[in-house]
């Protein structure tokens, strides 16, 4: 993976989380809505190790 993809991915945790922490937004609530499991969410936003391509990209 590139380095600009990797800083791109790196961003998407703690904006996911201020935007669910803005709109009172669980984690199974997202996950309900958008048919990932909460481990996917919960893995970018305390920037865990990055997730393999296809379960970002179904």
């Amino acid at each position: 993976m590139s380095h600009e993809f990797d800083a791109a991915l790196a961003a998407v945790g703690p904006r996911l989380h201020e935007l669910r922490r803005r709109r009172g937004v669980t984690l199974t609530a997202l996950s309900e809505t958008t048919d990932f499991d909460t481990h996917l969410p919960r893995t970018l936003q305390r920037q865990g190790p990055l997730p393999a391509r296809e379960s970002v990209i179904p």
